[in-house]
């Protein structure tokens, strides 16, 4: 648990705070695909998770001014990843979501351990990746718009889709979660973790800081809120 953390990123300064937590996000909205609930020790179809949410509604999307991470590895697993990622989803088909991020690590067709950009549709199901390798230890923008009919995910300084004809319908939930699948990967780089200002883009197409946050974990992994827009996700999660 950590007590005192202090990070500054544009525009925000995360000041002392403590650990809070809230009982788990449904089964659908915590998890990149259908995987089953993780053993005590396992991998591959497995996945350990942070997740934070706020409100739904008309909303069109949802962003994070994310800091990437220092150091990162995939603790030896060849079909390893870590990823830190935006989403929009439909609150009444958690399968019609946009996900928007980085990671490291098994991709949709190729493993690579650099920190890399990503999308995915329908929870998941649909990866695409962008082997651009992100700098270290940089606030950069990340975001995944949805108007309902068309679609839209940015990265750094890259869109990895533009006006794609996928929409995630109304209403739509303002989400961000950190994955692993395996038990011993340090989540979200490991050590201090991985820093993010979230904010939702109006109907009209503005962007705002959320107005609370909540969230939840999944042991050993640690996550600290600071209202109403800040998280830190990280941990070095254990070994079998």
């Amino acid at each position: 648990m950590r007590w005192r953390v202090l990070v500054v990123m544009t525009g925000l300064v995360l000041v002392t705070g403590t650990v809070s937590l809230v009982p788990p996000a449904t089964a659908a909205l915590a998890a990149r695909s259908t995987a089953a609930v993780p053993a005590s020790c396992g991998g591959g179809s497995h996945r350990w998770y942070t997740w934070a949410h706020s409100g739904s509604g008309t909303l069109q999307g949802t962003a994070a001014e994310a800091r990437t991470w220092k150091h990162w590895n995939v603790a030896g697993h060849s079909g390893g990843f870590s990823d830190e990622a935006v989403w929009v989803i439909n609150t009444h088909n958690a399968n019609n979501a946009l996900e928007v991020g980085f990671v490291t690590g098994q991709g949709a067709t190729v493993f690579s351990n650099k920190m890399y950009m990503y999308y995915t549709t329908n929870n998941g199901v649909h990866e695409h990746d962008t082997f651009t390798e992100l700098p270290k230890n940089k606030v950069i923008w990340m975001s995944a718009v949805s108007n309902g009919h068309q679609s839209s995910a940015f990265v750094y300084k890259k869109f990895l889709a533009k006006n794609i004809h996928y929409g995630v319908g109304s209403p739509r939930l303002t989400y961000e979660q950190a994955e692993v699948n395996f038990h011993n990967i340090p989540m979200a780089g490991g050590g201090s973790g991985s820093a993010l200002a979230l904010e939702f883009k109006t109907a009209r197409g503005k962007w705002f800081d959320w107005g609370y946050i909540k969230g939840g974990r999944q042991k050993p992994y640690k996550i600290q809120f600071f209202q109403p827009n800040g998280v830190i996700e990280g941990g070095n999660g254990s070994h079998c």
